[in-house]
């Protein structure tokens, strides 16, 4: 089970920073995103996806869109944690579930499940982490291309 004290944190940095796009969602919500975060918007296509980068002054954000117009993994990067409930969506509740176990690291979270796989690190002020859906990943994408 995480510690009262990363959970908190989590929660509280959760809560401050604004909602985003939701894994399994369409691209459609990225532009939504970028307007309720008041962030600037670069898509950088590549041949079988599609990498919508949110920049604000305190968070970094990776949208990667299959050719069929999903969101199939996120990754952040920045001064807080992203709104875990907004970006992974229906996937939420089976990361909430698998992280409910023993965590004894109190500086990283790694949740490994079928469905959903959820890295997540950092300190004060300098958080990363990067999420995504296995079954949703296009053919040839490799793990090391989510940044």
């Amino acid at each position: 089970m995480l510690t009262r004290t990363v959970l908190g944190s989590l929660i509280i940095v959760a809560l401050a920073t604004p909602a985003l796009g939701a894994l399994g969602g369409d691209v459609t919500s990225v532009e939504a995103d970028r307007v309720r975060v008041k962030g600037a918007l670069q898509v950088m296509p590549s041949s079988n996806y599609t990498v919508h980068e949110i920049q604000t002054s305190k968070l970094v954000l990776h949208e990667y869109v299959s050719l069929s117009g999903q969101v199939f993994a996120i990754s952040w990067r920045g001064e807080g944690i992203p709104d875990l409930q907004q970006v992974l969506g229906t996937y939420y509740q089976t990361f909430r579930q698998a992280s409910a176990g023993p965590h004894y690291n109190h500086h990283q979270l790694t949740v490994n499940t079928p469905d959903v796989v959820v890295l997540s690190s950092g300190h004060t002020r300098g958080y990363s982490g990067r999420a995504w859906v296995p079954a949703l990943m296009p053919q040839n994408f490799s793990l090391k291309d989510i940044s």
